[in-house]
């Protein structure tokens, strides 16, 4: 049966300096740019159909239900948050490949972060076979919020990204993947269609996604070739395997909380990053 994997970017990094000069709670999750082109040429020699979003879209075969049909093995690629790297790295790259990408913006990042794309360069991730989508406005954790902070997150995200790139902003991604059913709703009425979170598995045809958001899978600093190369075939054992630490990942948050886990993440990076020092 086709599917289509939905791979999860942040932060691309081109020498030791740039890499240094993250913060350490972006380094996990950060990869070099040449690391990001082999991806792309393990894609294209194991035939993955590598889609763009309005490509994705036109998969979808009942609105209604949120079923998805692939016509054969496939994936979107995915950015999250607005690293100035998407601009510099992501794009061009992608376009050595004919492909594009979805770039999901926290707006409020443009702003307070050093290492933020500016509204000009997001503007040109709108383009072509590319596409921005929301994340979050401030980059909080949705689904810890009280129901008006989370309606006012989601809102004035669209409302900023609508205006600022004079076009209609139809999906997202949670930020830490953090929501609950009622974001679902939220979502939905604040403009968006298609919404994303960060579970681990593929997008199987037929499959009913309306209680949960879209899933994805987070590609990592640790992520090895080989285990890329499970990802975007749809290997069983890896997916079984992940499905159990995302388990005990999730009742570590149900026990301590989305926020505390978050600082306990960033300490465990903080630490990790000291140590390669």
């Amino acid at each position: 049966m086709s599917y289509c994997c939905v791979l999860m970017y942040h932060a691309i990094y081109n020498n030791k300096e740039e890499f240094t000069n993250l913060h350490d709670e972006e380094k996990p999750y950060a990869i070099s740019s040449d690391t990001f082109r082999e991806h792309l040429t393990i894609l294209k020699k194991n035939n993955i159909k590598v889609l763009n979003f309005k490509q994705f879209c036109a998969s979808i075969s009942n609105k209604n239900t949120v079923n998805f049909e692939f016509d054969e093995p496939s994936a979107l690629i995915t950015f999250d948050d607005g690293h100035q790297s998407f601009h510099k790295y992501a794009k061009p790259i992608l376009e050595e490949f004919g492909y594009g990408g979805l770039f999901f913006i926290t707006p409020d990042y443009i702003n307070t972060y050093e290492n933020a794309a500016s509204w000009d360069q997001i503007r040109e991730l709108n383009q072509g076979q590319h596409t921005v989508g929301g994340h979050g406005f401030t980059h909080k954790f949705i689904g810890a919020m009280l129901p008006e902070d989370s309606k006012y997150e989601l809102e004035q995200s669209n409302k900023t990204l609508t205006k600022n790139l004079q076009t209609e902003i139809k999906s997202m991604s949670f930020p830490g993947g953090s929501y609950n059913k009622d974001n679902l709703a939220q979502a939905n009425k604040s403009g968006y269609d298609f919404i994303f979170g960060s579970h681990c598995r593929v997008i199987s045809n037929y499959r009913t996604y309306t209680s949960y958001a879209l899933p994805r899978v987070a590609i990592r600093a640790s992520t090895s070739i080989e285990q890329f190369s499970q990802i975007i075939t749809n290997h069983k054992r890896y997916y079984l395997k992940k499905s159990g630490g995302a388990l005990a990942k999730k009742t570590l948050k149900l026990l301590i909380g989305q926020n505390k886990y978050h600082q306990l993440y960033c300490f465990i990076a903080e630490r990790l990053s000291s140590i390669k020092k």
